[in-house]
């Protein structure tokens, strides 16, 4: 509990804090930054999902097979060839990307992509830690250079005229200095075993599909909003997202423990009632939260609060939805991924998705259909699938 404790205060004051900055941009600095910023967010978070570093979950089955030392130099250069090869395809698709995100510095770009780069490693290094359940260790790591990241994005929207510029400066120039810091105590040779590249790619290459996936409905899910429905509604949503990003951070404190813990139960064999008394109690704990989440912003609705803030506020109680939905799904994955049962998931959880992608454009077209009934339907068809299917498997 103290860790989890710990790992949601840092993560909260970092990525957490991200999100209140966001909402601040919006109300200081006009609504038509804050939706071009949080639609070049969206780009930030599809990136990685190409990256098989993005799925670090996939090192779960791979522990006992390979050295600390393997896997973290594969994993280091692995990380470098695709940020290599994503800049090459950002040089040459880059008038197509400021064309469709209406922003023409270039720098931002590559600044989003070298982000990317930076955060797999942070997130991979805080792993290891994890996995030997060093957690202080990781903690620092998970927390101090997103907090410094934070603290620098707040400076240089200030500091520049360009406040999306100065945004991204900040965030990139306070990972970059824990990142260096993070290398220099690394040993790392650069050598590949490649069959640990194909260990890690048969397995991570499975998630890349339920990433996509799982991203349309997140920050993806804006895009559509910005093509099928209205200026006010994209920006609606786009709070929604804010709000529960900061619930979030519950789960990601939560998922640092809780993911040793369960591999712990896995590889002991422990029996199903044991694994499914384990995911209880942890759902009891997120809606605990989520109840908490509900009484704070009832009582912010009978403050006068000036309109500004209340538009942000307004639909808070999705965001506590879309927090309890994603917390039920995200845990019931983690004893799916330690059993090494990728391959079997994904190929039934994509046939769901797909069909429920089917119902959202069936919905689209339809008349008068409001954008937040698609949104949760395809939420609750794929948190319901995952809960079913991790019973199923491993529960029962």
């Amino acid at each position: 509990m103290r860790n989890s404790i710990l790992y949601f205060l840092l993560e909260g004051l970092s990525r957490g804090g991200i999100q209140f900055f966001l909402l601040f941009i919006s109300y200081y600095y006009g609504e038509n930054i804050y939706v071009t910023l949080m639609l070049l967010v969206s780009l930030e978070t599809l990136i990685p999902l190409f990256f098989p570093t993005n799925y670090i979950d996939a090192l779960l089955p791979l522990l006992k097979k390979y050295s600390e030392q393997e896997i973290t130099s594969n994993f280091f250069v692995f990380n470098f060839i695709f940020f290599v090869v994503f800049g090459l395809v950002f040089i040459v698709f880059i008038q197509q990307l400021q064309e469709y995100y209406n922003y023409d510095n270039t720098y931002v770009y590559f600044l989003i992509l070298i982000n990317v780069f930076l955060v797999r490693w942070l997130y991979f290094s805080a792993f290891m830690k994890q996995m030997e359940e060093k957690h202080i260790n990781a903690i620092r790591i998970k927390g101090i250079p997103f907090i410094l990241s934070l603290g620098l994005a707040i400076l240089f929207v200030f500091l520049f005229e360009d406040k999306i510029f100065g945004f991204f400066v900040g965030k990139t120039l306070g990972l970059f200095i824990f990142y260096v810091y993070i290398l220099l105590k690394t040993n790392i040779t650069f050598s590949m075993n490649y069959k640990f590249l194909i260990d890690f790619s048969a397995r991570s290459k499975y998630l890349v599909l339920i990433g996509l996936l799982g991203w349309a409905t997140g920050y993806g899910f804006l895009n559509i909003a910005h093509t099928f429905y209205t200026e006010t509604d994209t920006k609606n949503f786009a709070y929604i997202l804010n709000l529960y990003m900061i619930f979030l951070m519950v789960i990601f404190g939560g998922m640092q423990v809780i993911r040793p813990k369960i591999l712990k139960l896995v590889n002991t064999n422990a029996a199903s009632i044991q694994l499914k008394t384990f995911y209880i109690k942890t759902m009891l704990l997120y809606s605990g939260v989520a109840i908490l989440g509900f009484g704070i912003f009832m009582f912010i609705q009978i403050l006068s609060l000036p309109s500004s803030v209340g538009n942000m506020l307004q639909n808070g109680n999705y965001a506590i939805l879309l927090f309890l939905l994603v917390a039920a799904e995200s845990t019931a994955r983690l004893f799916v991924y330690a059993k090494d049962d990728i391959k079997n998931f994904t190929q039934k959880i994509v046939s769901v998705e797909l069909i429920g992608w089917l119902l959202v454009l069936i919905l689209l077209y339809a008349q008068e259909t409001k954008m937040f009934l698609i949104y949760f339907t395809l939420v609750t068809i794929r948190t319901l699938y995952v809960i079913y299917y991790t019973y199923k498997r491993t529960f029962s």
